[in-house]
């Protein structure tokens, strides 16, 4: 994709579409539809996917560097190891995704659903989760150091290993939360609830 009209797809239709390692940077894929497609390796750095749905899609190794994926669709999406720094994934829906080892550093994820996610060894450095709902999330030696967490929903996670060195978990919610060799060192545990 070379010009800008090329790059305007707002609203297309890739349902179960076969796209790895297409080139998708600084595209407009507003409201565009990947329902079960293969995008491993793919590129959307700095591309507009708001509100795009990408359920069930295979998006292992994908670049979503500084991308607009505000309340996107990504429910039981394979995300492994994919690249998502910066990206503003805010309101996003990733309930039941496959997270293992995704770089979010720096990510918002603010009021996303992350319910039921695999998130181990993710690293959320620095990353803004403010409100976000992890209820049951599997977040075994994830990072989460320097993140903001405030009023986060953390129920039943499993943090064993987790580090969150001088994360704000203010007034989260840690019930039933596996906090087993969790580094909380420097953490501010200020009005959460352990019980």
């Amino acid at each position: 994709m070379d010009n800008k009209e090329e790059k305007d797809l707002q609203g297309a239709n890739f349902i179960k579409a076969q796209l790895e390692g297409a080139d998708f940077i600084e595209a407009n894929l507003e409201k565009a539809n990947f329902i079960g497609s293969n995008l491993q390796g793919a590129n959307f750095k700095g591309a507009n996917l708001e509100k795009a749905n990408l359920q069930a899609t295979k998006l292992q190794g994908v670049n979503f560097q500084e991308a607009n994926l505000q309340g996107a669709k990504l429910q039981v999406a394979t995300l492994y190891g994919a690249d998502l720094q910066g990206a503003d994934l805010q309101g996003a829906n990733l309930q039941g995704a496959n997270l293992q080892g995704a770089d979010l550093q720096e990510v918002n994820l603010q009021e996303a659903n992350l319910q039921r996610t695999d998130l181990v060894e993710a690293n959320f450095e620095r990353a803004k989760i403010q409100g976000a709902i992890f209820y049951e999330a599997d977040l075994q030696e994830a990072n989460l150091q320097g993140a903001d967490l405030q009023g986060a929903d953390l129920q039943g996670t499993d943090l064993e290993k987790a580090n969150l060195q001088g994360t704000n978990l203010k007034e989260t919610s840690l019930k039933r939360a596996d906090l087993e060799k969790a580094n909380l060192q420097e953490a501010n545990l200020q009005g959460a609830d352990l019980e």
